[in-house]
């Protein structure tokens, strides 16, 4: 059983979305309409235990998550593709092009978790395990994550839809992924082309924090970052989440 995805547009560019960990494929649905559907075909995938996906039995590692967006290329009959990954998903992309290179044409980092992980002290990780079931606690990690300048309906809305998309198991299965992640020395010979968006006002994931990191496990990466954005461009700021895609994309397939 494949992971479940929607699909949008018909064009010769194929595209995989991955989301990320508070989330399931409709974190993108914002940015749906700005997809250039005659040029690409995007499949919106839900990671197991979200969404469509939420059934599927999980051993949350980033080595099943690229075997599964391989096994989903396979069902579409994509031979190669790009992938656009965000948060929780970078370390899963650069997971499917190490372990599957044939397949990635390019890598679209949003706001992404380097291969070395993202660790957290001992106090934010219980504040993170109590997002699990708290939605104060939840709402007020989107709040830091999107520079503190949001409405309360806003972080409602982002709280509402991850209690929607997913459960509390799912997310302290997930935890371990994200923050405990380290092969960023296996990466080493990894040829394929990386673009890594940062949002300018992400609490946790901007560019001073993973310029770093990202430079020194890949050998082909270039940084952008959206100036209105925190951690969650396609829905804070999609239209010029869209066009940063599609114009790296565009480059990559020289055209």
């Amino acid at each position: 059983m494949t992971i479940h995805h929607h699909t949008l547009g018909s064009g010769p560019q194929k595209i995989i979305a991955l989301h990320g960990w508070l989330s399931d494929h409709q974190v993108y649905e914002p940015a749906f309409r700005h997809f250039d559907q005659d040029r690409f075909t995007v499949a919106f995938a839900d990671w197991r235990g979200y969404g469509r996906s939420r059934g599927m039995n999980a051993d949350y590692t980033s080595d099943q998550m690229a075997d599964d967006v391989a096994a989903l290329a396979g069902k579409l009959g994509w031979q190669r593709c790009h992938l656009v990954d965000h948060s929780m998903g970078g370390t899963a992309v650069l997971k499917t092009a190490l372990r599957h290179p044939e397949l990635v044409a390019c890598g679209i980092a949003v706001t992404p978790v380097p291969a070395s992980g993202h660790a957290l002290d001992e106090g934010t990780r219980r504040f993170f395990e109590q997002a699990a079931e708290d939605d104060t606690a939840l709402a007020e990690i989107f709040n830091a994550l999107t520079g503190q300048r949001h409405s309360r309906n806003f972080l409602a809305g982002m709280v509402a839809a991850t209690r929607e998309s997913t459960g509390a198991s799912t997310l302290l299965g997930y935890l371990d992924t994200w923050t405990l992640s380290d092969f960023g020395d296996e990466l080493s010979g990894l040829d394929t082309p990386f673009l890594v968006i940062t949002g300018q006002h992400d609490g946790a994931l901007d560019l001073e924090t993973i310029r770093e990191p990202m430079s020194r496990q890949l050998k082909r990466v270039q940084f952008e970052t959206i100036a209105s954005a925190g951690h969650y461009p396609m829905v804070e700021t999609p239209v010029e989440l869209v066009d940063r895609i599609e114009a790296f994309i565009a480059a990559v397939a020289g055209r």
